[in-house]
């Protein structure tokens, strides 16, 4: 659920409450709230905002000598919450809790707040003359602590479609890394971030240094059930008949699961990928139900952005996500659980494997540059093209680094239509470097490569476009690819066990393959992108670019080069066909833009 905690001097907190009863008005929310007062005039406060028909019971533990709480208001009990504290108490490799867990020590003032390397949520913290707050919300910590947009951060969201942490949107607000624990104290305008996550330190991965195929399948399977076997038989399953959906769908029916509901969005009866999830379902044997694109929601998905997304980022599927999970709400069953297959792109990835990159990574500095200049020139991010996509690749590593130039961004822009100044990529390349890079210590390129995917796209977009809706609207989601266990396993394993041959989730495919025919399995598969071309020229779509993104009042035109801007507005109206690139670079300026417009 959304939550926020305050630790000041008390009458001092009287703005944070004010903020929180003004967020929670405006997504239609209920505030429940716990003070600790402390000595010498010191109060720490928790305070989480749910429906108002949300049950269950308050995930607090107050004991004189400590106070612990977690944002997760889906706890089962209290020793559901106990295991989850003692978790945060000494945070490790893969000893850590589900979800954020809060901890206050009154004798001292200390509060620690710990943030597992898996919370689909982000969490931020502020601190000024009237105490710390902490949320998993920027808009509400914006609201306590107003301030200017980080100029890092708008580059990072322009090259990166997500914020490394410790920067988030905002100057004097950070985001706490996942992965980190918060240490800060009553009185104290200063806090530290401790990194705890280190897969490498993981003390299977040693033992299952010369595993066989056969039995890291055995045990994927294993772990993956365990994970499994307990959910309700009112879940939903999001299923797109790929690799992941279809493994957790096979182990469902295997476990007796077989009226677990599969939910399948579709861009229309001659999408290639919803016809074969029709087939997948039926030869499991279980229920599904399709769910269709239709272009006269889509404007409606656009006056949402700003309430049902806690911070922009730049990933194009947020439109059919957001558009199924609407879809979906009536049909949530009892136990309101929905089950996702996030992860196995990231830590059963094998990016680095890819010939087109390698050939990047051999070529001298003299020929990246010169492929650089070309792309710019000639104009090759106008449109698709074989020769457009190698120098894109060979102008974004002539750029950065390699793990950031093919992990992290998104586009060859930089430079065209927008210029990140130099001492500005300094900092970025700091902050990846200590939040991302020191993570991976004793890890191997294939997978630091892996981690890197996961903390920054898993966390930085594939979670957030649904996380905030499954909070706003009461829903619990599972992430059983996640889960400690499996998460562990998955980085104990060795790279070439994981993607033999180097080919990706190749230890996944076998799996699933064993459930349904090898045909349906080793198939290319097509991603969850919607039509950006057609939806780019939507008479509603246009008149956002032109009467927001290229309005002098758009904070963000500031970053970016308006007559290239206004070029790219201009050839979608007149129905050219551009890059892939520059159709999610303008999707991404369209989302943030609306997202900075439609704030409360």
């Amino acid at each position: 659920m959304f939550f926020s905690c305050f630790l000041g001097k008390r009458g001092d907190d009287t703005q944070w409450q004010a903020a929180m009863d003004d967020h929670a008005r405006w997504l239609g929310l209920a505030v429940h709230r716990e003070s600790c007062p402390c000595g010498e005039g010191w109060l720490f406060a928790a305070a989480w905002l749910m429906p108002a028909a949300a049950h269950g019971f308050l995930p607090i533990r107050k004991r004189v000598e400590k106070w612990s709480c977690s944002t997760d208001t889906g706890l089962a009990d209290e020793a559901a919450l106990d295991a989850e504290i003692g978790r945060a108490e000494k945070p490790g490799a893969f000893n850590y809790p589900d979800n954020p867990i809060i901890t206050f020590l009154p004798e001292n003032g200390t509060l620690r707040i710990t943030v597992p390397p898996t919370a689909p949520e982000q969490c931020f913290v502020a601190v000024d003359h009237r105490g710390l707050m902490m949320g998993n919300d920027l808009r509400l910590l914006r609201r306590w602590k107003p301030g200017a947009l980080d100029p890092a951060a708008v580059y990072a969201l322009l090259q990166f479609r997500a914020i490394p942490p410790p920067l988030s949107l905002y100057t004097g607000i950070a985001r706490i890394p996942n992965g980190h624990q918060l240490l800060g104290h009553a009185g104290e305008t200063s806090f530290t971030f401790t990194p705890f996550f280190f897969p490498a330190q993981a003390g299977t991965r040693e033992e299952l240094a010369h595993i066989s195929e056969e039995e890291a399948l055995r045990r994927f399977q294993l772990h993956l059930d365990e994970n499994l076997h307990g959910l309700p038989d009112s879940s939903l399953l999001f299923f797109s008949g790929g690799v992941d959906s279809t493994l957790l769908a096979a182990r469902l029916a295997a476990l007796g699961k077989k009226k677990v509901q599969l939910v399948n969005f579709t861009f229309g009866p001659e999408d290639p990928e919803g016809k074969l999830a029709l087939e997948m379902a039926a030869l499991l044997g279980m229920p599904i139900e399709q769910l269709a694109y239709h272009e006269e929601e889509f404007p409606g998905m656009l006056t949402r952005i700003g309430r049902e997304f806690s911070f922009p980022f730049g990933d194009s599927s947020a439109i059919p996500v957001n558009l199924m999970i609407h879809a979906t709400l009536p049909r949530v069953g009892s136990a309101r659980t929905v089950i996702e297959g996030v992860g196995p792109d990231q830590t059963f990835g094998a990016k680095l494997q890819d010939k087109k990159w390698g050939w990047a990574e051999a070529a001298p500095a003299l020929v990246r540059g010169a492929a650089a200049a070309v792309y710019k020139g000639m104009a090759l991010w106008k449109k698709e093209s074989p020769p457009g996509t190698m120098a894109n690749i060979l102008r974004k590593r002539w750029q950065m680094p390699r793990e950031q130039a093919q992990i992290m961004a998104i586009n060859a822009l930089n430079g065209i239509a927008y210029a990140t100044p130099e001492p500005l990529r300094r900092e970025l390349d700091r902050a990846i470097h200590l939040h991302y890079h020191r993570l991976g210590e004793g890890l191997d390129v294939d997978d630091l490569s892996c981690l890197i995917n996961l903390l920054h796209f898993s966390i930085g977009t594939v979670c957030a476009k649904s996380t905030d809706l499954y909070r706003l609207y009461g829903l619990r989601p599972v992430n059983p690819f996640m889960a400690r266990e499996v998460l562990e396993l998955s980085f104990a394993l060795p790279h070439h066990v994981r993607c033999a041959q180097g080919k990706p989730k190749s230890l996944l495919k076998k799996l699933a393959a064993r459930s349904v025919p090898p045909a349906l399995i080793y198939r290319p598969k097509q991603g969850f992108d919607p039509p950006l071309a057609r939806m780019a020229r939507h008479p509603v779509m246009l008149e956002y670019l032109h009467s927001l993104v290229l309005n002098d009042a758009n904070p963000l035109l500031a970053y970016l080069h308006k007559p290239v801007m206004k070029k790219m507005v201009g050839w979608i109206e007149g129905g050219r066909r551009l890059s892939y690139d520059a159709y999610r670079f303008i999707w991404m300026v369209l989302f943030a833009s609306l997202w900075l417009d439609q704030q409360d």
